[in-house]
Order: structure tokens, then C-alpha cells, then sequence
């Protein structure tokens, strides 16, 4: 966080209060005359540069409500009172203008109408009447343009609820639609598709749930629809508890990430909605490590901006529709500021979760989740994100893990280049490099995942997935069409300035960083050579400069079988595993295997 938050301990709500004004204080300073747009720097978004000025006057407003409503004085209310009233005015020069389909001003829009359903006292009643009509105006345009079928939906119901509350101009016909839509993305045990995808992602924590939630609090006339929310919310937190490791970390997976503390919304929500799915200790344990862990990364410019990027500023990492105003959305963990101090959640102390020693199966995502010493790592059956940047690396590598996270390919076009950490890729002319970008079919049963796909249509890959003691197992079945060659990698590590530490053998490459030791081996019947990989600077989520132990080799037309494994941790490993007979886990597919929920898409 800002350099003013160093020594902040982040343990009470006064503490929280102050990271909070200190992220959004270095705003300020770019606010445009009338207080309507904050434009941070020339970066490009897929939104159009008014849009982009908006997100970053609108989003401070998930942080900047909850603290006016919990009692908190906000030094900036006047300007953001301007704001409202020149933003909303078509003939004010600061106009947003006009919200039209699927425009990222619908999403602004519901950040906005959020931020006056928690705070109205704060931020709607003392504007002018002419200005209340020009927002109320305004939002409905918004909530009448078309959003796009996932969870924007709730986001619109927000914007609707707003409008009906504060101006009589709600539609709850719609908003149930909306809501029922909504309801039919969730695929199981409190887990949703972002939309008709096969992905299940933080989007359950930071905007379906999160927006379930506050609308189980402020549609008072839907009981029906918030018991729902409140009860898939309690069955998702002991599962979304299993993605964050002991020091707060959680597990860097999926798109949006620049959203960074964003993934801590939901255990907020849970609070603010008065929802004791786990213990409040336990809650506000996971809200605060989170914020602790958040503290001590580079994420902020000398000034105290918040950044694109993850553990560190690097724009190259995010997606297309990120503009400098979009980390804010992270103010969204920020909603238990607008409890009062004496509420059970501020009440209670913060507890660490007790942690089995086995593997967590987490079905509905596809997942095998283990909790190391400074880590927690899942292994993942595969998801798919085709339409993003990096969507092969944020939803369909092999294992996800919170300490070393995972490197983005910076050179797609150069086999010899790629990282391919937790991935294997296929080259036939030693360029282009094929990975996993989706699976035909994902299965769980047990401590087992596998799945079946095509890095060509001509080209079939069947890979199982396991934990081994302190290793995980991967083992490919191949039916290629022509000869090729394999790359594989194990975990990205930091590299250090003398790059001593690398370790090669036959089929063993392990590299040393600190603490830290990364080891991939070969360990199936076809032998492949080892070697170390410089990965492209500020390729790695959290490391500007990395390293990624590699197995190389040669495949010839037909079936292959290669397997490794494949261990990341502080500290020498232990022995690797020895492959097991392929029909023991044919024998356990057979017997045991279910679908994994994300995979079964409905059409419609």
C-alpha cells in the first residue's frame, strides 16, 4: 500500500479507516475542476477516455459510503457532492454522458447507485433538487441500456434498487428477472458461472456475492431471494476460505486481479449483511491478513496511487478493459466501515482457521487445494477464458499458487522462450507453442482430477492430476499427429541478481531463491532433458524477474506417456514420487469420478 501505511498494523477500524483515505487521498489531485472525472494518466482501456475518467471518480465511492455511514467524516464530501451534480448534467462540460449498451459507464452507474444506498444521508439528500433529477435521470438510462449476461446483472439490480429507493423510479418486475438470471449461473455449493462460461472465478467473491448480499440487505420486499443469497453465501465461505493461505494471501486465479484486495469483498460482505457463515473471528481474520499481505506488496506509485498490475506495477499483466481507474473497485473489501465499532464482526478477534493436512476437494471449480508452510496451492482440472489476454494463463494451467502465482507468456511466437510454468506446451517448427486453453471434459474423484484436451483439433491430450505427500503428480497421455516437441515447467520462483542457485540433473531441474526451492523431475517412461528458463522480465504476477525449472523433449508421432513431478515450497523437498500403474487411476476414474460442474454448461 501508500508509504504512509508502512507501520499501519491494519488491526482495528480506525486502522482500516486511515489505509483506506490514504489509498484514495492521492486522488484528489487529479479530480477535474467540477469534482465529475479523475483522469490518472494517458493508459488506454477498451473504454472510451471519459469512461475511464468516471471509473476513477465512481469506484472510491465503495470505500468513501461505507465510512460516511459508519460515522466517519469524509474531508472530500463537497467534491464529491460536485461531482454527482456536473457528472449527471448533460450541459455541465464534466458530463459522463450517455450510459448505452454494454458501456462501462453501466458498471460505474451501479457503483455510484451502491454508494448512495449505503450513504444517502452522505451523498444523495444534500444535493440540489435539479441535481438529485439529473442522477436520478441519468441511472435509469443506465439501468435501461443493455448489460451483458453475467454479472452485471446484479450489478444492474443495484443501480434499480437505488433508483426505487431514493426516487421512486424502481422496476421490481425487472430486478426479479435480473436476480433470477443470476441464480441460474450457480452451479452448485454456493459457486456460480461468470455468466453461460466455464469459469468460476473471484467474480463469485467480489461481484456475485458480493451484490447478493447487499441486496438481501436494502430489497426488503424480495425475503425470499435474500434468504437464498444469505444461505449459498454460507456454503460458499468455508470453500472460498480454502483459496486464501495463512498470511492472507489468496489464490491469484483468474481474470481481474488488478483488482488485487478486491478478493476480500465477500468476507466484508458476509459482515456488513450480518451473515456468520464461518465464526466472525474467522471472518475477520481472513478480511485483515488479506489487507496485512496486500500492505506489504509494491502496488502503489510514490504518490500512493494504486496501480495496474499485481504484486507490482505492470500494466502488460492486466486485461484490456483495466484503466488506471480500475483498481479501485478493491474499495469494495472496504463495506464493513459502515458497521458501528460495537457490531460482533469489529467485536470478535481475529482467528486462524484450522487447516487439515489432506488435500480440499473443491468440485464445483475443479480444484485439489493444499496448505503449505507460507503457501496454499491448488491444482486445477481447467477453465477457459478464450475472449481475454492471458486467458490460457489465468484460468488453465495445471496449479495456482498464492506464494509464487504465475507468469503471463511474453513471447508467444518463441517456444524456446516461453515459461510454461505449470503448463506443458507442444511446438512441431519450434515457434508457436500450444497449451491448454479448454478442456472437452474435467472430472474430479477424489484426490484425482483429469481431463481431456486438444491443443490442436488433430491432437488429443488426456491429463491426470494428484497430490503426493508434498509433490504434485502430472501425468499426460498424448496421441499426436507428427512429431513435436514438449516443454514443461514446474513453479515460477524469484531470480536472484547471481542466478547461482539452479540446480540441474538427469531429469531434474530445481532452482534455490532465498527460502524458496522450485523442483520439477521426470518420472514417466519417456526421458526429457532439464533445464532452467529466464523468464521475461515482469512476465511472473509476482516476481519482476523469475526463473521456471523446465523438462524438454522430443515426441514422436502416436501415443506418449510423459509424467512428472512437481514441488514448490521453503526448503529441501522430499524424495519424489514414483508414478503409479495407469490403471489403478483408470480404475479410480471409473469408480469414482464426477463431472466437474463448471464444465456442464447449460445453452441457454
Amino acid at each position: 500500500m501508500a508509504e504512509s501505511l508502512r507501520d499501519n498494523p491494519l488491526a482495528t477500524r480506525d486502522d482500516v479507516f486511515a489505509a483506506m483515505m490514504a489509498l484514495y487521498t492521492p486522488l484528489v489531485a487529479h479530480a477535474a475542476p467540477g469534482g465529475a472525472r479523475v483522469e490518472i494518466e494517458p493508459h488506454a482501456s477498451t473504454a472510451d477516455p471519459v469512461a475511464a475518467a468516471l471509473e476513477g471518480f465512481a469506484r472510491p465511492l465503495f470505500g468513501l459510503a461505507p465510512a460516511a455511514a459508519g460515522g466517519y467524516a469524509i474531508p472530500t464530501r463537497d467534491l464529491i457532492l460536485r461531482g454527482l451534480t456536473h457528472g449527471a448534467d448533460p450541459a455541465h462540460r464534466e458530463y459522463w454522458g450517455l450510459p448505452t449498451d454494454r458501456s462501462q459507464r453501466l458498471v460505474e452507474a451501479s457503483a455510484i447507485a451502491t454508494g448512495l444506498l449505503i450513504a444517502p444521508d452522505a451523498f444523495w439528500w444534500p444535493l440540489a433538487p435539479t441535481a438529485r433529477a439529473h442522477l436520478t435521470n441519468w441511472l435509469a438510462a443506465a439501468r435501461d441500456a443493455e448489460h451483458f449476461d453475467n454479472s452485471w446483472l446484479g450489478m444492474r439490480a443495484l443501480t434499480d434498487l437505488a433508483l426505487a429507493r431514493l426516487a421512486g423510479w424502481g422496476d421490481a418486475e425487472a430486478r426479479s428477472r435480473w436476480r433470477d438470471r443470476i441464480d441460474s449461473f450457480h452451479i452448485g455449493d454456493g459457486w456460480y458461472r461468470d455468466g453461460i462460461t466455464r469459469r468460476a472465478d473471484h467474480y463469485n467473491g467480489f461481484a456475485i456475492h458480493f451484490d447478493a448480499l447487499l441486496l438481501a440487505v436494502f430489497d426488503r420486499g424480495d425475503g425470499a431471494r435474500g434468504d437464498r443469497a444469505r444461505q449459498r453465501a454460507t456454503a460458499f465461505a468455508p470453500q472460498f476460505a480454502e483459496w486464501f493461505a495463512d498470511d492472507g494471501a489468496a489464490l491469484p486465479f483468474g481474470r481481474s486481479l488488478a483488482w488485487r484486495f478486491g478478493c476480500a469483498a465477500f468476507w466484508g460482505a458476509l459482515a456488513f449483511a450480518g451473515v456468520e457463515a464461518l465464526p466472525w473471528g474467522e471472518i475477520k481474520g481472513h478480511w485483515l491478513r488479506h489487507l496485512r499481505w496486500w500492505a506489504r506488496q509494491p502496488m502503489t506509485r510514490r504518490d500512493g496511487l494504486l496501480t495496474l498490475g499485481y504484486a507490482y506495477p505492470n500494466a502488460a499483466l492486466v486485461e484490456d478493459y483495466m484503466s488506471p481507474g480500475s483498481p479501485w473497485w478493491a474499495f469494495r473489501t472496504f463495506l464493513p466501515l459502515a458497521l458501528p465499532p460495537d457490531h460482533p464482526f469489529w467485536r470478535a478477534e481475529e482467528a486462524v482457521p484450522k487447516r487439515t493436512a489432506a488435500p480440499v476437494t473443491l468440485a464445483a471449480p475443479g480444484m485439489l487445494v493444499s496448505h503449505r508452510p507460507g503457501q496454499t496451492i491448488a491444482l486445477s482440472s481447467g477453465q477457459q477464458n478464450r475472449q481475454i489476454r492471458h486467458g490460457a494463463e489465468t484460468y488453465a494451467k495445471f496449479a495456482y499458487s498464492t506464494r509464487h502465482g504465475f507468469c503471463t507468456e511474453a513471447w508467444p511466437h518463441r517456444a524456446d522462450w516461453a515459461a510454461v510454468d505449470n503448463m506443458i506446451g507442444f511446438t512441431v517448427d519450434g515457434r508457436d507453442l500450444r497449451v491448454r486453453t479448454t478442456c472437452e471434459t474435467a472430472s474430479v474423484a477424489g484426490n484425482l482430477l483429469h481431463a481431456r484436451w486438444r491443443p490442436w483439433t488433430n491432437m488429443l491430450v488426456e491429463t491426470w492430476l494428484w497430490w503426493a505427500g508434498d509433490w504434485h503428480v502430472r501425468l499426460h497421455r498424448i496421441e499426436a499427429p507428427v512429431a513435436m516437441t514438449a516443454i514443461e515447467g514446474g513453479f515460477a520462483i524469484a531470480r536472484p541478481d547471481d542466478d547461482a542457485p539452479a540446480i540441474l540433473a538427469a531429469r531434474r531441474a530445481q532452482i534455490r531463491s532465498g527460502d524458496d526451492v522450485s523442483t520439477i523431475v521426470d518420472i514417466g517412461p519417456v526421458a526429457r532433458r532439464a533445464r532452467i528458463q529466464r523468464v521475461a522480465p515482469n512476465s511472473s504476477l509476482i516476481h519482476p524477474r523469475a526463473l521456471v525449472p523446465q523438462l524438454v523433449g522430443a515426441i514422436p508421432a502416436g501415443e506418449t506417456w510423459l509424467a512428472a513431478a512437481i514441488h514448490a515450497g521453503l526448503g529441501d523437498p522430499s524424495p519424489a514420487p514414483i508414478l503409479p500403474i495407469s490403471s489403478d487411476l483408470e480404475e479410480i476414474l471409473r469408480t469414482k469420478r464426477v463431472a466437474v460442474p463448471v464444465h456442464v454448461l447449460p445453452l441457454s
